[in-house]
């Protein structure tokens, strides 16, 4: 259990909201101090002359470990554990992306994040029909024990944790499913979705975040969280997603950590009516193909067959070499 007399997690949760510090440099520091009170002595300087680098960044100190203490108590309130960069415990295919997050906070079990995972994401906006095929996809693929990787928002999201907690096993246990957080852990967001986080948990799963706890959603946490989404996963799959959504970020972030990605059949559909559209909106202006037909065009797989993904998913493994 989270005890305010274990110096290593104060001083862990202390490095956790140091936002300008990298992972990596956040790691050093872990490696040279003993206690969060030698972070607090250090200065702006200190800390200049350790990295080779200019601190812009405001340094305040006095509060260092008055909000260590706190962050641990709510820690043992919710059951909370923290995980490191370098931990038994910390995804291996998180290890791999560029700017991985120093810790995890989770709340549930982390261990179902070490199982082959798929990103479900999309539209907070879905139709009937996008729901009922991103219920069905997460279904399809937990079933196989597949943990189904979301951002727990209204629409895709939701459905996706709801599918994959309808699936039973041979042995009879519930799918798996994470959510991940543009928050603190402690905080539900949407807090429409607190029965289902609980039903997450109840049945094996996990709600983590980077974040420090008590931090509240912010706009541009939540392209950081994406990133997080597809880092998680051996791949990810868009159902129904307008241009400029968080799902197509997603959805960058995927590829340019080399992952798999797919478009649900239901995708292709809600793209091209989005296209007419906009397109009746201005019928001045000639409408190129964008978004999800932009990514198709490019040579982005329509998933017409789920066995696909999952054979894909299954075989994913992480990368042997990381960054630190």
């Amino acid at each position: 259990m989270p005890s305010i007399t274990d110096e290593s997690l104060l001083l862990k949760t202390a490095l956790t909201r140091i936002r300008f510090l990298s992972c990596g440099e956040k790691l050093q520091l872990l490696k040279k101090l003993d206690n969060v009170t030698a972070l607090a002595l250090l200065s702006k300087k200190d800390l200049e002359m350790m990295f080779s680098r200019p601190i812009r960044a405001v340094w305040k100190t006095d509060m260092i470990r008055e909000r260590a203490v706190r962050d641990v108590q709510l820690m043992e309130q919710y059951g909370i554990t923290l995980t490191i960069y370098g931990d038994e415990e910390y995804p291996a295919f998180l290890k791999e992306i560029p700017q991985p997050p120093f810790a995890l906070y989770c709340r549930g079990d982390i261990s179902c994040l070490a199982s082959p995972c798929l990103g479900i994401v999309g539209t907070r906006h879905a139709t009937a029909t996008g729901i009922k095929a991103a219920i069905a996809s997460a279904k399809t693929c937990a079933e196989k024990k597949i943990t189904i990787v979301s951002g727990l928002a209204a629409g895709i999201d939701g459905a996706a944790h709801k599918g994959a907690l309808d699936a039973v096993l041979e042995d009879g246990a519930t799918g798996k499913t994470a959510a991940v957080l543009g928050c603190g852990v402690d905080i539900i967001y949407p807090s429409a979705h607190k029965k289902l986080a609980s039903a997450i948990l109840r049945n094996g799963g996990c709600i983590v975040s980077e974040y420090p706890l008590e931090e509240k959603p912010r706009p541009y946490y939540f392209p950081e969280r994406d990133r997080l989404i597809s880092g998680l996963s051996g791949g990810v799959l868009c159902i129904e997603a307008p241009q400029k959504s968080g799902a197509l970020i997603t959805v960058d972030f995927a590829l340019e950590q080399n992952r798999d990605v797919w478009f649900h059949p239901v995708s292709v559909s809600y793209a091209e009516q989005d296209m007419r559209d906009r397109h009746n909106e201005n019928k001045d202006v000639f409408m190129l193909p964008a978004g999800v037909l932009k990514y198709i065009q490019e040579g982005a797989p329509v998933a017409d067959d789920m066995q696909i993904v999952i054979d894909s998913i299954l075989a994913s493994k992480p990368a042997e070499n990381t960054l630190f």
